[in-house]
């Protein structure tokens, strides 16, 4: 009888080690997620210029080249979409949210963010857009964290306006990071 309460103390010990075992593993992984940034200050260019939307598109798009995260041909594929789907990435007044399917173009997950000096016209009913973000995502799900963060932080417009006056990439980098662990 001792044999069979022992059998069945050491399963319940297993039971709780697994759980425990378990739920440190969704910690460990919450907190990888959590604690991953949602841009560098590489990826920030504050008060640029350009003639027009697809200049506008190459150079927020260039800064995650210039970072390893895409290649060129990415940024092709982003125009390329527009050209076909419309301006449909002028997500809300003044905001462009460039990107494309998960491509062999994408080397990381990573977002970019390009504010302009003098805003640029997609023709359609949000603009002039002043800020392009360019989106790259390695899958279809690895960048939807990231993603929705930004999108809480972008909804808010103290914050809108905070990218449009903020002349130090650095700054703006803490700005959104720190809100994105918040």
């Amino acid at each position: 009888m001792l044999t069979l309460y022992n059998n069945i103390a050491i399963i319940k010990v297993y039971r709780i080690s697994k759980l425990k075992f378990i739920k440190e593993v969704i910690k460990i992984n919450n907190n990888i997620i959590l604690n991953e940034n949602i841009i560098l200050s590489e990826n920030i260019n504050l008060n640029a210029t350009a003639k027009d939307w697809v200049e506008a598109m190459r150079l927020s798009g260039q800064l995650l080249v210039n970072s390893n995260y895409i290649t060129e041909g990415y940024i092709d594929l982003t125009i390329k979409t527009v050209e076909e789907y419309g301006p449909y990435i002028v997500i809300i007044p003044g905001l462009a949210l460039s990107h494309s399917r998960p491509d062999v173009t994408v080397l990381k997950t990573g977002i970019s963010l390009l504010s302009l000096s003098k805003p640029v016209h997609f023709n359609c009913e949000n603009d002039p857009v002043d800020i392009v973000i360019t989106l790259a995502a390695v899958n279809d799900t690895d960048h939807l964290g990231l993603l929705s963060k930004l999108s809480d932080y972008l909804s808010e417009e103290k914050n809108m306006d905070f990218i449009r006056n903020c002349t130090d990439p650095e700054a703006l980098s803490r700005e959104l990071n720190k809100s994105h662990i918040e």
